[in-house]
């Protein structure tokens, strides 16, 4: 009974935090020393599509995203001008063609944590959760 008590109040911070989280920017973000100063919307955009590879600057970008619904929602509807319904569908077509492969998602903590560690990782966090990275792009 304790283990269930546990697991509830951690969903509960978790909805919290995720909840706190969905009113704030968003900040395209990478590694402290990545070479790339600021990039479009269109070009991320193009790079969480699967449809680059590379940013200027850094021939290899690996993009991740989070695993938050809501802030999932808020990013690709900024850079992309989609929704999550057609972002599935996009993915489902490319996965199924073997022409692509949707970005790993990870929690925001698990995202800092890359970003810190890997010159080549990109991605998008609360502003909150985006001290000691290198902020590329605000979305509103």
């Amino acid at each position: 009974m304790k283990r269930a008590g546990r697991r509830l109040l951690g969903l509960l911070l978790l909805g919290v935090s995720s909840l706190a989280c969905a009113g704030e920017a968003l900040v395209l973000v990478a590694h402290p020393d990545s070479p790339v100063t600021q990039v479009e919307a269109e070009v991320i955009a193009a790079l969480y599509l699967a449809q680059r590879t590379g940013l200027d600057g850094l021939p290899v970008a690996r993009p991740i995203d989070l695993k938050d619904r809501a802030l999932r929602e808020q990013f690709y509807a900024g850079v992309a001008d989609r929704n999550l319904s057609q972002l599935r569908a996009y993915w489902s077509k490319l996965v199924f063609t073997g022409k692509g492969r949707p970005p790993r998602a990870v929690s925001v903590e698990e995202m800092s944590a890359i970003l810190r560690n890997d010159p080549e990782a990109i991605g998008y966090l609360p502003e909150s959760a985006s001290r000691g990275l290198k902020r590329l792009l605000e979305l509103k």
